[in-house]
This record gives structure tokens, sequence and C-alpha cells, in this order.
């Protein structure tokens, strides 16, 4: 008698299981890497940090699926 599969811990999927993160083709994943990410009057930021100016940057959070993180975040 075999085993019931357990979706969390089975690594095996088909390729059509990736295209159900992106639900729409406004939905958006963002990866950021060497910033800094921050909230500021409501607002989701990134914050990149040059020798002579900091840049803020909006992260859109009404069409945001989800952030990735690199090194140095």
């Amino acid at each position: 008698m075999s085993k019931p599969s357990n979706p969390y811990t089975d690594s095996s999927f088909a390729s059509s299981d990736l295209k159900t993160i992106l639900h729409s083709k406004r939905a958006n994943i963002y990866y950021l890497s060497h910033c800094r990410v921050m909230q500021k009057d409501g607002r989701v930021l990134y914050l990149t940090e040059d020798d002579k100016a900091n840049l803020y940057y909006n992260i859109p959070i009404a069409n945001t699926t989800s952030l990735l993180l690199g090194t140095g975040t």
C-alpha cells in the first residue's frame, strides 16, 4: 500500500504550477538586492544608498504579489 503524497515535502512539480503564482498580467514580483526596504507615510519604499545621495523608490503594493529579497537587503 503506497503512502499518500505530501504536497509540502514532494519536490516534483509541473511547469504549469509555476504559472499559478502570477494570476494576472498586472501582478508583479520584485527582486531587491543591496537596498533597504521600509515603510514611510503608509507607503512601501526601497532605498538605494549612493555616495552623493540616497534615492527612494515606491513599490506599488496594489499590484505586487511578492518581494524577493536578495543579498545585502
